[in-house]
């Protein structure tokens, strides 16, 4: 069975100290779990009275009362040989990653300094790469407010599945790694637009910004890019022959683009997707339809302009492309 990778927020606060102590920040409880003599995972919600012991059993009824999922998921989904990715603060205040593989079985921890650094659901791991840059599929999955969830879905869950190979790879961790390596050939069998197929949509959304700025000469509009935007990513401008140009942009993994959508608004339209199905399609006045190919080799021909996370994917796929 391929191990599942999990994405787990280790952002405990402390409970109890003792008199005159101050509460822990996240920052000391990720130290206490991930730097010592044997690293665990873990999260909160305290299930009975200091230096009391809950069972497996006890702790997943008592976690159904209290209706906490992650608790429940925590306990009854991961599996030893799981693979968890978890990000902390570095010094510099800066994120950086961290890849575990779970080799412990559930414990509950009800002792004085479970309390003290907010950790009562834990699992022993085998630490196998930090990492100051990650590729978008792990990254973007910090942004989700859930405590403990699968990275990605469909497409992007088989990205970051074939990333999280390639950093086991690299830090020669085979052994309960190597299946992901089926994620990687799924993922470039459905695609055939080389780097890209890896690319999530905020990498892919980077890509055709700067395509555009270099090689059309526009200049992006930083304040039109934004969660919020309904139907394009960002507006660019520029001045041409004719006076100035306003452009918008829609990028799309995997879904069709109908180019006769967008003719009319009086924007020139730049639109991306790796769904092959919309290559097929008749272009329409003022809409562009950006090639696939063409992007790649943009790609490949700047890396050393390319943000970190495209990097680190543009590494995965020479690993399994090559």
């Amino acid at each position: 069975m391929e191990p599942k990778v999990w994405r787990l927020h280790m952002r405990p606060k402390g409970q109890k100290s003792p008199k005159g102590e101050k509460k822990k920040t996240p920052e000391e409880s990720a130290r206490y779990a991930l730097d010592g003599p044997q690293p665990f995972i873990g999260i909160g919600w305290e299930l009975n009275e200091p230096g009391k012991d809950v069972s497996k059993e006890e702790a997943i009824e008592l976690a159904k009362k209290l209706t906490r999922a992650p608790v429940r998921r925590f306990i009854e989904e991961v599996r030893v040989g799981d693979l968890v990715w978890v990000r902390r603060k570095s010094e510099s205040h800066a994120w950086y990653y961290g890849l575990y593989k779970i080799i412990g079985d559930y414990q509950y921890r009800g002792d004085e300094d479970s309390f003290r650094y907010d950790f009562h659901h834990v699992r022993s791991v085998l630490p196998i790469k930090e990492k100051e840059f990650v590729a978008g599929p792990v990254a973007n999955s910090f942004l989700a407010p859930s405590t403990l969830i699968h990275i990605g879905s469909s497409t992007s869950r088989d990205a970051a599945r074939c990333y999280t190979w390639h950093v086991c790879n690299e830090a020669r961790i085979f052994d309960g790694c190597e299946s992901l390596r089926s994620s990687c050939d799924r993922v470039l069998r459905e695609s055939d637009a080389g780097p890209l197929t890896l690319l999530g949509p905020v990498e892919l959304e980077d890509v055709v910004a700067l395509y555009l700025q270099m090689e059309y000469g526009y200049h992006l509009v930083p304040g039109t890019h934004h969660s919020s935007t309904y139907g394009y990513e960002y507006d660019l401008v520029k001045r041409g022959e004719e006076g100035l140009v306003k452009a918008r942009v829609q990028v799309k993994t995997n879904q069709k683009i109908a180019p006769k959508d967008y003719a009319g608004s009086g924007y020139t339209w730049y639109l991306f997707t790796l769904s092959p199905n919309t290559r097929e399609l008749d272009t329409a006045d003022g809409v562009v339809l950006l090639d696939p190919g063409e992007l790649a080799k943009f790609v490949q021909a700047n890396e050393d302009l390319m943000p970190s996370p495209i990097v680190e994917l543009l590494d995965v796929y020479r690993a399994i492309s090559g």
